[in-house]
């Protein structure tokens, strides 16, 4: 009677060990990111690409409400860079979709799509100049973001559609992708830069870039607030330096502070703030358009 029983539960044993690898060799969520992508249009969707050099990057990506696959005209591309300790859904709070549809709609920015990308797996220690978020960034090589967007988004690969917009940590990574990387993109927005461990690399970026920075044409344009923590007790002063740096180098840009302001993202993104920062980028493609 006991190898009956024996024999019965290891029967039931083999059949639950089969259904679930059946049922998990079926998954639809399982390696099948490029398969399973059926973007939102007018929302945020959640998604993540394999890069080659980074692996795994985790994103939301917006879609305006007419956008298509098979639309003739490629779309522009705005990139969201996040603060320490913000991941790929921080900026997607403070410009949602039902503000970029709004924008769109009433023609106060060009139809475009925006991605928000992951610094990486430790957020909070993050930095957007390694080399691996660098080469993922501004590769135009099979399996990065550019070459990503183009094929699953129709974006531009042109530089002078592509623009970034980055937040605290993520606007020391905008400017240094526009000193390192001038000729990679159209424009790049910082808001709230007070990184100034950054500022002696941002620096020597100036001065071995200075040439093909001004040759590029590039738009840098900096935001801080008047009521910035970081710098009126942490005496910070990295916009200013920097954008001072680049005007005695003939680089032409912009520090423009925004009255009443902290360092709070969700101050310096309130209506009409963070629509300036599009249509700031959204000049710049059609000054650029070719």
């Amino acid at each position: 009677m006991k190898i009956y029983k024996l024999i019965f539960l290891l029967f039931i044993l083999l059949i639950y060990n089969f259904a679930g690898a059946s049922c998990q060799d079926n998954n639809p969520n399982k390696d099948a990111e490029f398969d399973i992508l059926n973007p939102t249009t007018g929302g945020y969707t959640h998604s993540f690409f394999q890069s080659k050099i980074r692996g795994n990057v985790d994103f939301n990506v917006y879609l305006p409400p007419s956008w298509s696959k098979k639309n003739s005209s490629q779309y522009p591309l705005i990139i969201l860079l996040h603060g320490q300790g913000g991941s790929e859904y921080s900026l997607t709070y403070v410009i949602p979709a039902d503000s970029l549809n709004y924008w769109v709609k009433n023609k106060s920015i060009p139809e475009v799509v925006v991605i928000a990308l992951s610094g990486g797996d430790n957020l909070s220690k993050m930095q957007w100049y390694t080399d691996s978020n660098e080469n993922m960034v501004t590769s135009n090589e099979n399996g990065e973001l550019r070459k990503y967007c183009y094929e699953k988004f129709n974006t531009s690969m042109k530089s002078s559609q592509i623009s970034i917009i980055g937040y605290s940590r993520g606007a020391t990574g905008a400017l240094n992708f526009a000193v390192n990387f001038p000729t990679k993109f159209s424009s790049i927005a910082s808001i709230a830069f007070v990184s100034d461990y950054a500022i002696e690399r941002l620096k020597q970026g100036i001065d071995v870039n200075h040439e093909k920075i001004i040759n590029s044409g590039i738009k840098i344009q900096m935001w801080i607030g008047s009521k910035d923590g970081f710098v009126l007790k942490g005496n910070r002063k990295g916009s200013s330096i920097i954008s001072s740096y680049l005007k005695e180098k003939g680089i032409a840009n912009e520090l423009k502070t925004i009255k009443g302001k902290t360092h709070s993202m969700f101050e310096l993104f309130e209506n009409p703030n963070n629509l300036n920062y599009f249509k700031f980028c959204t000049k710049m493609w059609k000054n650029n358009s070719d």
